[in-house]
């Protein structure tokens, strides 16, 4: 086992005694995410020339979803985190250390292009607002994405010019906090912006041949299995202790529940 699913399976357990408390205040406990910084999961797609962990896919996945067996929240913000790490391979590689390169920056955003931004000397003049940006409070840098010369490009901001809108009011996965963010008239550096879709990476590592799309719908569905599998566990823990009305037998001894239980 490598030493991210092992960080993952020991953090899983600190997930799952916070989740409660996480979805009350609508964000993870300081602890776990200390725990997840401090072992370098939200950098597991960062490259290693860089200072992250530029990790397998099949590591990427089994790192998720043993978070997400804990708390499907904390799943879900590695995997938005641990995936914008990519973006790392795109860039100018002094870029890259100064976004990447402190061992405790967290990075995030959306690829969606909500944003609209307009060439200018040096750069873009960047505005725009980007719903679902899971992990923003507990970011360094954050991401969004913008349509230019029709072309996706992905603008990198400083934590501080962002501004975090309070939207995130919601019934399930509210310890995303994957509140609004927005910029407005917000200058971008040239090399702090780069094109997923039409460049290819500076980083010549396997993990960046990978599309990096295709990455991204891994790690969202690491965290499905994560927490299909705690559900299946809560599911037979239940079963072995509870005795339907007028029935001798527990539901784990009815044949219909050890059918289902199996298919899933």
């Amino acid at each position: 086992m490598s030493e991210p699913v092992q960080a993952a399976r020991e953090l899983a357990a600190l997930a799952a005694s916070t989740a409660a408390s996480a979805e009350r205040e609508r964000r993870l406990a300081p602890e776990l995410v200390a725990g997840m910084r401090e072992a370098g999961l939200f950098r597991l797609c960062v490259p290693s020339a860089a200072g992250g962990l530029e990790a397998h896919p099949q590591v990427l996945v089994d790192t998720i979803e043993e978070l997400a067996a804990g708390d499907a929240a904390a799943g879900w913000c590695v995997a938005v985190s641990a995936t914008a790490g990519m973006l790392g391979a795109w860039l100018d590689p002094a870029v890259a250390q100064e976004v990447y390169g402190p061992p405790a920056n967290v990075v995030g955003g959306v690829f969606a292009p909500m944003g609209k931004a307009e060439r200018t000397k040096g750069g873009y003049t960047v505005s725009g607002r980007w719903p679902f940006c899971s992990n923003v409070e507990n970011c360094d840098w954050l991401m969004g994405g913008a349509i230019v010369d029709g072309d996706l490009r992905l603008m990198l901001f400083p934590r501080a010019d962002v501004e975090v809108l309070d939207t995130w009011h919601v019934s399930g996965l509210r310890a995303t906090g994957s509140h609004d963010m927005t910029v407005s008239e917000l200058f971008v550096r040239e090399e702090f912006s780069a094109s997923l879709v039409s460049e290819p990476p500076r980083d010549a590592a396997p993990l960046y041949a990978f599309p990096p799309f295709a990455t991204l719908a891994l790690s969202i569905a690491a965290v499905a299995l994560g927490t299909a599998r705690a559900a299946i566990a809560d599911l037979t823990a239940l079963a072995t202790a509870k005795r339907p009305s007028q029935s001798r037998r527990s539901l784990a001894e009815r044949q219909h529940t050890q059918e289902q239980v199996a298919k899933a």
